[in-house]
C-alpha cells in the first residue's frame, strides 16, 4: 500500500499502476470511451473531465415525490419504504429501516466474525474492515443482488457498480466530511452509498 504523500506524487502513482496492468487495463477503453487521452496508469483528476458535458441525476432535477410513484419498481416496496424513498430529493437520503431480514444481518456478522478471528481481514484504522465483500459472499450478496441494488439503481436511474464495502465495528468518529476528492464519478454525483 503507497502511503499517502507518495500517492500524491504523481511518477510514482504512474508506476505503482503500471505494476498492477492485470487489474486496470480495463481502463484503457473506459477512458476511450469518455474521450479521455489516458493510459490504465496515468492518473485522473477532475480536471480530465471539465470540458465534457455534466448531466444531471434526474432526482436532482426534479423531486422524487412527483416522480417515484411513476416507476414500476417503486411500487414493490413496504408502505414504510415508500414514506421514506420519497423523502429522497428533500433530504438527500432515505432511512429503510428493516430492510434486510434478521437473517441475512446474522449472516453477515458471522461472516465478519469470522475474518477477524483468521485474520484475512482488511483493517484500517483499527475500527473498520474494508473490501470484505471481496471475501464474504454474503456481504457481497446483499451489496450486488437483490433489493438494494435496485433501490440504488432507481434513485440513479442507471446501473451501478459495487466500488467498495465498508464494515464498521464501531462509529469512525469521523467529523463531517466529503469522499468526492477520494472518489468521484463522471458524471458528477452518481456515488451512491448505503
Amino acid at each position: 500500500m503507497l502511503k499517502p504523500w507518495l500517492r500524491r506524487f504523481k511518477p510514482a502513482y504512474s508506476a505503482y499502476n503500471y505494476l498492477k496492468k492485470s487489474i486496470l487495463k480495463g481502463f484503457n477503453e473506459k477512458y476511450k470511451s469518455l474521450g479521455l487521452s489516458k493510459k490504465y496508469y496515468n492518473p485522473v483528476t477532475a480536471s480530465d473531465f471539465k470540458d465534457l458535458p455534466e448531466k444531471k441525476n434526474w432526482l436532482d432535477e426534479k423531486n422524487s415525490r412527483d416522480l417515484l410513484p411513476g416507476d414500476g419498481l417503486f411500487e414493490l416496496f413496504s408502505e414504510e419504504h415508500k414514506t421514506e424513498l420519497l423523502k429522497w430529493s428533500d433530504n438527500g437520503y432515505s432511512i429503510l429501516r428493516t430492510f434486510f431480514s434478521e437473517g441475512q444481518i446474522d449472516l453477515v456478522n458471522k461472516d465478519i466474525e469470522a475474518l477477524t478471528e483468521n485474520k484475512s481481514a482488511d483493517w484500517r484504522y483499527g475500527k473498520k474492515i474494508m473490501f470484505a465483500h471481496k471475501q464474504a459472499e454474503s456481504i457481497k450478496d446483499l451489496a450486488q443482488n437483490g433489493s438494494l441494488k435496485q433501490v440504488m439503481q432507481m434513485l440513479l436511474e442507471q446501473e451501478i457498480e459495487l466500488f467498495q464495502s465498508i464494515n464498521f465495528l464501531e462509529g469512525s468518529e469521523q467529523k463531517t466530511h466529503s469522499d468526492s476528492i477520494h472518489m468521484s464519478t463522471y458524471p458528477k454525483g452518481n456515488l451512491i452509498a448505503a
